[in-house]
């Protein structure tokens, strides 16, 4: 890996680890928010009933999987583009992230029996 290579998927993975509590949020509407904003201190899984947000409930050691995933997945996406340029490593990140997390997120809430996934009820 070049040192540009290494450069851009830094910061693809370091936009993603940001994004990431918005992503849960996106993909159940459980409340999660901005790190710096509360982060989870509005999600659902603080509430005494059912649902439970599938990625918050299982604590640190439950959630890991999913930026695992999404950021194995983008090293083989920003990696695979190194003839194509940054922009084509970029947005090919920004996708993965997105597809990477609906997926991993339909997952859990199959899983788990969450409500809804991406605002489409599952029950």
């Amino acid at each position: 890996m070049s040192i540009r290579e290494g450069i851009v998927l830094g910061g693809v993975w370091t936009a993603s680890l940001l994004l990431l509590l918005n992503l849960c949020n996106l993909v159940f509407g459980c409340g999660c928010t901005w790190a710096w904003a509360g982060a989870d201190r509005h999600c659902d899984v603080h509430h005494a009933a059912p649902p439970h947000c599938p990625w918050c409930s299982h604590g640190w050691r439950g959630f890991l999987w999913v930026p695992a995933l999404i950021l194995a997945a983008q090293a083989g996406a920003v990696l695979g583009l190194r003839k194509r340029g940054i922009l084509a490593q970029i947005l090919a990140g920004a996708a993965v992230f997105l597809a990477a997390g609906a997926a991993a997120g339909l997952l859990s809430a199959l899983l788990d029996g969450y409500p809804r996934w991406l605002g489409i009820p599952l029950r």
